[in-house]
């Protein structure tokens, strides 16, 4: 009795899953509230996934850009950044710049291979056997044509 009692509770939780997700589809706004992130409309989820920092939208403008920060430590090899934004029609420039000054890009949409509104490269595109630069590393995201809202990541390993 106990196993169907678990079997019926995992495939209830599983369901719910499933429908809050296909719930938070469409439920991105492109209107940015006053720190430029973009405002999910009507979605619990979305905004409590914002809140702990797990979703992070930006909004820019033609013509405009952002700047992201990301340090790294000793002993990493590895840069990797990913960059995605909608409406794919849009197009934004990706450079990033070593803590001595060392530019890496710029990039933009065709530069990973495919045009399809973001940039993931296939492989690791910043990376030293030595190891990468101590400090801060400066991602600069230029918006081409707009408005786009994006996210961006970066992996240091």
């Amino acid at each position: 009795m106990g196993m169907n009692n678990k079997l019926g509770t995992t495939t209830l939780f599983m369901a719910a899953i499933l429908l809050v997700s296909i719930a938070c589809i469409p439920a991105v706004s492109a209107s940015p509230n006053k720190d430029n992130t973009v405002s999910a409309i009507g979605t619990p989820t979305v905004k409590a996934l914002k809140d702990i920092g797990i979703l992070k939208v930006y909004h820019l403008d033609q013509g405009a850009s952002r700047i992201h920060t990301t340090y790294v430590g000793s002993n990493k090899h590895h840069f990797d950044p990913y960059l995605i934004w909608m409406p794919s029609s849009g197009s934004l420039r990706l450079t990033i710049t070593s803590p001595t000054g060392q530019v890496y890009g710029p990039w933009t949409d065709s530069s990973d291979g495919s045009v399809n509104g973001m940039i993931n490269f296939d492989y690791i595109p910043i990376e030293s056997a030595a190891g990468l630069e101590v400090g801060d590393w400066v991602s600069t995201i230029y918006c081409i044509s707009g408005p786009v809202d994006y996210s961006y990541t970066v992996t240091v390993t």
